[in-house]
């Protein structure tokens, strides 16, 4: 599935990149269970028992992401952007609709302090988690030639602890053997 997908236009609308990712949508919402409605320029969603919008700012065509207020909680900032009644603005920064899906997913599953392991997941879900891991782990290409070196020299560095750690882990469970096996064999 593409969490970021490249659009027709250089700035599209909400509803052509709806368009764009329609399939993608509804095969989400299928293997989620999460519902949503294009309805007045805005794409609904229902996610038990969260509601959320997805909306394009009508001041700059920013797209934005708003939560149904579950309890009377103040909006923590002021925006100059548009007010929905009975909802605030999440902070978030979009990327696509199917990533914004899946922030919505796992942010329920925060709030209902469910876990579920990662491969009880939904497929799509499991996709994202590591299509998320592996962006975060990518150096920026804007980083200097310096900073990218010392980047990668600073994860191989803690690469090796966690190597080390690991092995000083294993021998000291070799010494913790209460069957007395590995003692026995001169280890």
């Amino acid at each position: 599935m593409l969490f970021r997908p490249k659009y027709n236009e250089k700035f599209p609308s909400l509803k052509s990149m709806y368009e764009t990712e329609k399939e993608a949508i509804e095969q989400f919402c299928e293997e989620t269970g999460i519902q949503c409605v294009w309805e007045n320029d805005s794409l609904e969603i229902s996610n038990q028992p969260e509601n959320w919008i997805i909306q394009q700012s009508l001041i700059d065509g920013t797209v934005l992401l708003y939560h149904k207020n579950t309890k009377n909680i103040q909006p923590h900032h002021k925006t100059y952007y548009e007010e929905i009644e009975g909802y605030h603005l999440q902070p978030m920064f979009y990327i696509s609709i199917i990533y914004t899906l899946c922030y919505i997913y796992l942010h329920r599953l925060c709030v209902l302090q469910e876990h579920i392991p990662f491969e009880e997941l939904p497929s799509v879900m499991q996709d994202f988690i590591q299509y998320y891991e592996k962006e975060k782990a990518k150096i920026p290409k804007e980083t200097s030639r310096q900073k990218r070196h010392l980047l990668l020299k600073i994860r191989k560095q803690s690469e090796k602890k966690a190597a080390a750690s690991s092995v000083q882990e294993l021998l000291n469970s070799l010494e913790d053997d209460p069957s007395g096996v590995f003692k026995n064999m001169g280890v």
